[in-house]
């Protein structure tokens, strides 16, 4: 082969100590971690643009004195298994052209921050879990918010996300994207009802594609679902659009669709129109019983029947699109003790105040894990270092296990900390599971 070789997907390569060395793939907003060993890496390394399939192989013949035939012999499976397995493919250039793979020494800070620059939002959503609306006033400052994203790059985070409320209606929120666009994060994410994009900021999402990845909801199709589930009118085919015309120039995107009693029967109708408009990732969910959605209208939680019913349309969505939603088996399900929020994954609210996750308001329990307004998010880290790894291990609750499976809040709470603490509370003495948990 004399063409050079890159990866087409964005890599991101940790290394915990020498024998310990994960590969990150980022495909959108997800992320596939992989364990490699040394000679792997250093493989995965060197396809960076600048080398040939022979120089590669030259390479590896020398450093390891052996024949260009062995060589070979082991790096074409190493790479089909790569593309098999793990989905990354290899793409040719005729002339030189880098495209490093990313490099990184491990930490205890987060890998991923969620930034809530406003607790303001354009619309009433039935189901919020943060009940935002237009008069909740509490914004970060532009400066406060350049001083932490300065500081979270300075921990080596690699992934930003910019959340809400609605982050799009924050006064200054082209100076923050292109503030975030101009440090070292891999990837910038957009967490968005889609009303509010101008073309200024589609533009800018526009000419840094390869690192923005936007998510929009889009609820229903049609108007009249939407101004009862969110309260505004005539939004449909303005979301619609703004779709469409991101999809048209490749952006990466994720739809997500809040399912309720109303919408259940359109859920097959969004993935079809969104499928034919080539985004690759789409997330129907059902209502989670907190926020705004404890005292909303009944009809936005579904019963027994109707999440048979979502599972069923999930399903035949998956068989008419191929793994078009990402679902998880029930022994994954079953496996995923600890979802990495605060450890792996901390959110910041408009006030400052470092949360258990985006869908925590602050007052589920009572303990402070800082305010990076006050203090430096590294120097919060390094304190309560202790805590934050004893959070890292603890287990959420599972349906099935002993102490869970005679409950009636188990379905609630099942592989989410943060409900296992809500029904916990509300439970008392009666719950085994929150007596372990020291943060309460």
């Amino acid at each position: 082969m004399k063409e050079y070789l890159f990866w087409d997907d964005e890599i991101l390569i940790e290394s915990i100590n020498a024998d310990i060395i994960c590969l990150y793939v980022f495909k959108g907003k997800e992320v596939e971690k992989r364990m490699i060993n040394n000679i792997a890496k250093e493989i995965i390394l060197r396809i960076n643009g600048m080398h040939t399939f022979d120089d590669i192989v030259k390479y590896f013949s020398q450093k390891y004195e052996t024949s260009i035939e062995e060589v070979e012999g082991k790096l074409v499976p190493f790479l089909e298994e790569l593309e098999e397995e793990y989905g990354l493919s290899i793409r040719t250039s005729s002339h030189p052209k880098e495209k490093k793979v990313k490099e990184k020494q491990q930490n205890l800070y987060p890998h991923v921050a969620s930034l809530e620059i406003t607790h303001k939002c354009n619309l009433k959503c039935l189901h919020c879990y943060g009940s935002f609306d237009c008069l909740n006033q509490k914004s970060m400052p532009i400066e406060r918010i350049k001083k932490l994203l300065k500081d979270l790059n300075d921990i080596g985070t690699w992934v930003i996300e910019l959340t809400g409320g609605e982050c799009l209606i924050h006064p200054q929120f082209k100076e923050i994207l292109l503030y975030a666009l101009s440090l070292d994060f891999v990837h910038i994410n957009i967490l968005t009802n889609g009303v509010a994009l101008t073309k200024e900021i589609k533009d800018i999402i526009i000419c840094n594609k390869d690192r923005v990845f936007v998510q929009i909801d889009i609820h229903s199709l049609e108007d009249e679902y939407l101004e009862w589930f969110t309260g505004a009118k005539n939004i449909a085919e303005i979301v619609k659009s703004n779709v469409r015309e991101l999809a048209g120039e490749n952006v990466k995107m994720r739809i997500a669709t809040t399912v309720t009693k109303r919408n259940i029967d359109e859920v097959e109708k969004i993935a079809d129109w969104v499928y034919s408009l080539g985004i690759k990732m789409y997330v129907p969910s059902s209502v989670i019983e907190l926020g705004r959605a404890v005292y909303s209208e009944p009809d936005i939680l579904l019963d027994q029947e109707m999440q048979i019913k979502l599972f069923k349309t999930i399903d035949r969505i998956n068989e008419k699109y191929d793994g078009f939603i990402n679902t998880l088996n029930s022994d994954e399900f079953r496996q995923s003790s600890n979802c990495g929020c605060l450890s792996s994954h901390v959110t910041i609210a408009a006030t400052g105040d470092i949360k258990i996750c985006t869908m925590d308001t602050g007052e589920y329990t009572g303990y402070q894990w800082g305010n990076v307004f006050e203090q430096n998010i590294k120097n919060i880290y390094d304190e309560k270092q202790s805590e934050f790894i004893i959070f890292s291990e603890l287990e959420a609750p599972n349906a099935l296990s002993e102490e869970c499976r005679e409950c009636e809040k188990r379905f609630f709470c099942s592989s989410c900390i943060l409900r296992g603490i809500v029904a916990g509370k509300e439970k008392g003495e009666k719950c085994k599971w929150i007596k372990n948990m020291p943060f309460v």
